[in-house]
């Protein structure tokens, strides 16, 4: 494996890291901007484009981490000043980037099992001290619900996701 493969394989672990944390920031970004007009915060046009920059200052990183990856290591000359040409491994890309996708789908699960049983439990408290005030954790029920279903899309479609990732630009 060439210093070359070796972090264009980290970079794209990054990009993948990436896209695991905009789906954490994007719902609590979209969830304030209702809060800022109606407490007249900032004015309307100011949270568009807060509301706009942001998701597509995340959507071009990631872009470039995961299908530009070549630039960046041209860029930043990562693949130079290496003693040896060829740096001896005994794994390909493709597996050691399944691997990586399993380790992060399976860290997405595990990181959502503990809050979802705590939300769980918040709920049943609320039902039972039979409280008026309505249970307000269904948006981040939603957001964990959806990070386990993503998790486990992760782990099922792993070698799909590893050929798209890994596929050579023409």
């Amino acid at each position: 494996m060439s210093p070359k493969t070796l972090f264009t394989i980290i970079i794209k672990i990054f990009g993948l890291w990436m896209i695991f944390s905009i789906l954490e920031i994007i719902p609590q970004v979209l969830a304030t901007l209702p809060m800022f007009i109606a407490n007249g915060g900032i004015n309307i046009n100011s949270s568009l484009i807060i509301m706009i920059l942001i998701p597509v200052f995340y959507i071009l990183i990631i872009w470039f981490l995961l299908f530009k990856s070549e630039l960046i290591i041209r860029y930043l000359s990562l693949d130079k000043h290496f003693e040896h040409e060829h740096l001896q491994f005994q794994f390909t890309a493709a597996e050691i980037l399944r691997v990586v996708i399993l380790i992060i789908g399976g860290l997405l699960i595990l990181e959502s099992i503990p809050k979802l049983i705590e939300q769980g439990i918040t709920y049943v408290q609320k039902d039972a001290s039979q409280s008026y005030l309505p249970y307000s954790g269904y948006s981040e029920l939603r957001i964990l619900i959806s990070k386990m279903f993503l998790g486990l899309i992760l782990i099922y479609f792993n070698s799909s996701l590893c050929q798209l990732i890994s596929k050579k630009p023409e």
